[in-house]
């Protein structure tokens, strides 16, 4: 531990010094060899200060869930995210972060951030909303690159498209689950027109949905019921399946229990179970597309 700190000293006292690269290669050679929050969060904030914004959001991806509750390593992946105009992993950072480290002038650093790329890029942002308002017509890996892009877009771009794909019919269901739970984390409040796997239309708030007790509970019960071999693939199997059925997993069916014994007849003991027919179609379409 005496050695950790002689280093982080040393870096500081480098990046005081002017000498920028030499700080950051200490902490990224001791990162690799003693990787600890501390050094960590010591680097993430001196590749942010050095505009190193790619390091630092591949820097933040590697640690655990927790790492970013802490403020300064908050503020700087934010910071990175604005600065790469990823807008909607940022808002959906700060709707997810805890109400002490969200704070009015973070808010208001990605409005304004948001506006001044409105007005510098108004091309780019056209050509990004048309490109994902229209995903149903391609395949699946460039709907993923559609999305990816489309997460540059300022927040209300972004949800107007959005929108739109939710009823999209030519889309396949795990794309039209995934935009909508981007929706869930972006708290967007607005009710909106949304295509379930039975393709009915149904009216959704997306900031009111919440479907993880039951999820929790489907994954506890299968971790408590089978071998570990057996678990793994339930585990595996139920979480495409429960993610398919988003946002209504209770009308497949209403209790984990139930889940459980449908996804036990299916997978293990290869019986046909009426209430999947659906998700079943829906699994194979993906797997032909």
């Amino acid at each position: 531990m005496k050695e950790i700190d002689e280093q982080l000293t040393q870096a500081k006292e480098l990046w005081d010094d002017g000498k920028q690269a030499q700080a950051i290669q200490i902490l990224e050679e001791l990162d690799e060899k003693t990787p600890t929050t501390q050094v960590a969060e010591l680097l993430n904030h001196f590749y942010v200060a050095n505009q190193q914004y790619s390091e630092a959001l591949q820097l933040v991806a590697n640690q655990s869930a927790n790492f970013l509750h802490h403020p300064r390593v908050f503020t700087d992946y934010l910071g990175a995210l604005i600065a790469t105009n990823n807008f909607i992993v940022a808002w959906k950072t700060l709707a997810s972060a805890d109400q002490q480290m969200k704070t009015p002038a973070m808010v208001t650093r990605l409005e304004e951030a948001e506006v001044r790329y409105q007005e510098d890029f108004p091309q780019s942002v056209r050509a990004d909303e048309r490109h994902f308002y229209h995903l149903g017509d391609r395949q699946l890996a460039d709907q993923i690159k559609a999305i990816k892009q489309a997460y540059h877009l300022p927040q209300k771009n972004y949800i107007r498209a959005a929108s739109f794909n939710l009823v999209d019919p030519y889309l396949n269901q795990l794309t039209r689950v995934s935009i909508l739970k981007d929706l869930v984390d972006l708290r967007v409040e607005r009710e909106l027109d949304f295509i379930w796997l039975n393709e009915k239309s149904y009216r959704v708030v997306p900031a009111q949905i919440d479907v993880s007790r039951l999820r929790k509970e489907l994954m506890r019960l299968i971790e408590q019921s089978a071998d570990p071999v057996q678990a793994e693939l339930l585990i595996q199997q139920a979480g495409l399946m429960y993610d398919l059925a988003f946002p209504f997993p209770e009308r497949v069916f209403a209790t984990a229990t139930g889940w459980l014994a449908a996804l036990q007849a299916q997978f293990l003991a290869g019986k046909e179970v009426k209430q999947f027919h659906n998700l079943n179609k829906i699994m194979n379409s993906i797997m032909a597309s």
